[in-house]
C-alpha cells in the first residue's frame, strides 16, 4: 500500500513550502525548519493542501523535486530542492 503524499502550506502570499510525508506531517508544526517558523510566525492564517496521495515513497520526492524546481527554492521556506537526498 502507497501511504506518502505531497502537500503544500500556503498563507495569504501564496505558497511557502512543499513537503512530502506521512500520516499527519501535513499539518504537523513541529520539526519545521527556522525561516518555516519565521513564515508562520509573521503569516499565521496558513493553510495545509494535500495535492497528491497514494504515492510510494520514491515518488513523493520526485513530485516534491519537481514541485520545488517549478516554484523556485527561493520562493518557498524550504532550505533544500527536495528529493530523497536531503530528506530527514
Amino acid at each position: 500500500m502507497e501511504k506518502h503524499y505531497v502537500y503544500i502550506h500556503v498563507n495569504e502570499n501564496g505558497i511557502f513550502y512543499v513537503g512530502k510525508g506521512s500520516g499527519r506531517r501535513l499539518t504537523q508544526t513541529t520539526y519545521r525548519n527556522k525561516h518555516w517558523q519565521n513564515t508562520v510566525a509573521k503569516y499565521p492564517h496558513w493553510g495545509a493542501i494535500e495535492l497528491l496521495q497514494n504515492l510510494s515513497e520514491e515518488r513523493a520526492y520526485e513530485v516534491e523535486q519537481a514541485l520545488i524546481d517549478l516554484i523556485g527554492l527561493s520562493n518557498l521556506t524550504n532550505i533544500h530542492p527536495g528529493g530523497v537526498m536531503f530528506s530527514g
